[in-house]
């Protein structure tokens, strides 16, 4: 839930490690959300940034850019 764990996250992605990031969804320091909540950015990525904070039913969750739809 925090800016660091997804930045493992990903680093877990790139270099294949799936056991870590089970650990990660086990241990509830990431989580998967359906898709369609409509979420509040609090920190937006900018331009060139490549990563996003929300909130979501007042809770604070980080993601990568790519996950979150702006809508039209």
């Amino acid at each position: 839930m925090t800016e660091e764990w997804l930045d493992d996250m990903v680093s877990f992605v790139v270099a294949k490690d799936k056991e870590s990031f089970d650990s990660y969804i086990q241990t509830k320091k990431c989580l998967a959300i359906k898709s369609g909540l409509h979420v509040t950015v609090t920190k937006s990525p900018g331009m060139f940034g490549g990563k996003c904070e929300f909130a979501f039913r007042g809770y604070k969750f980080w993601t990568v850019r790519e996950a979150i739809d702006y809508g039209n």
